[in-house]
């Protein structure tokens, strides 16, 4: 019983890392990369401050905030994405 309630925990634990890593590669591929990092400014706040300002919030209201900004009106990420990317975005 005891081995079973460890492998459970481990594969939770490896699910919510691949998880993790799929939204920052979702992000990559969105084209998020080019004016946001992980740590630093560069055209845009770093994503931990990102993280930070909507720190209580969901995602969709990371996602609403994205939508409604002049600076990401090109951006041509699917709806489902963007949530996934502020859902990792508010995990860091």
């Amino acid at each position: 019983m005891r081995s079973i309630l460890i492998a459970a925990v481990a594969a939770a634990a490896l699910s919510a890392t691949g998880g993790a890593f799929a939204s920052e590669d979702l992000a990559k591929s969105a084209g998020c990369n080019k004016c946001h990092a992980m740590d630093s400014e560069k055209d845009g706040p770093s994503y931990k401050a990102i993280s930070k300002k909507f720190k209580g919030k969901d995602a969709a209201a990371v996602a609403s905030a994205f939508k409604a900004s002049k600076e990401h009106a090109k951006v041509k990420a699917k709806d489902e994405d963007v949530t996934a990317i502020s859902g990792w975005i508010l995990k860091l």
